[in-house]
Order: C-alpha cells, then structure tokens, then sequence
C-alpha cells in the first residue's frame, strides 16, 4: 500500500534540481540527484540505479563503480553526488523481496569469486 510521496528541491554543484521520495510500508523509492554522502548504513537492504552511468559507492575500504548494485542492510557505504542521478530502492531487510535480493547476490558473487578472469575484468 502506498503510504506518501515527497518532493525535496536540493542544489548540488551543478544546478538545483527535484528529486522525489516515495514510500509505502516495506519499501521507499528515491529518485533524482543526491548530495554527496557521508559513511552511513541502514536496516534495509538497498538496489542502486545509475540513471546516465554508473555510481561511485565506497564500502568497508573498497570502492565500486557500477550502473546497478546491490547492497546488504546494515553495511556501512557512503555516496557520491557527481554521478548523476539515480534510483534507490530501500526494502525493509525482513521483507521476502529483500531476502531473494540479497540470496541471489550472493549467488552471483560466489559464481564471480570462482572464476579469476571474469573478477579481474570487474574490478
């Protein structure tokens, strides 16, 4: 069930733009430009959509480049703000969405940790 839906009007390095937060009961969708963040986690796991290229996400010492990620809830990131703008989709981490996410992350990833030339080429 849709709960409320948000504008915020925020300036960032380039211009002042609007971006739009919507919520619903196990879930919130931002999307628009961020500022740039500082190191933070939350309770819910987060998919990110680079909407014109990839983001720049900084996490437990490593830093990733990627047009989608997905990260697990409760792990510390910080954000960059000069990657254009973005989708973030917030699920509640006890929501079975949220579980398949993270399982078929995991998934992948033990596939990628397999197979050396394919992780090479990733990072």
């Amino acid at each position: 069930m849709f709960v409320r839906w948000l504008e915020m009007t925020m300036k960032n390095d380039i211009d002042t733009t609007v971006a739009s937060l919507y919520f619903w009961n196990d879930h919130a969708l931002f999307a628009g430009f961020t500022p740039d963040t500082v190191m933070h986690k939350h309770h819910g796991v987060e998919l990110f959509i680079g909407m014109n290229g990839p983001i720049h996400l900084e996490s437990e010492g490593r830093i990733f480049r990627h047009r989608t990620m997905i990260l697990n809830a409760n792990v510390p990131h910080q954000v960059s703000g000069h990657d254009g703008p973005k989708i973030v989709i917030v699920y509640d981490s006890e929501t079975i969405v949220a579980r398949k996410l993270v399982e078929k992350y995991r998934a992948v990833r033990e596939k990628l940790d397999r197979c050396i030339s394919v992780k090479t080429v990733l990072q």
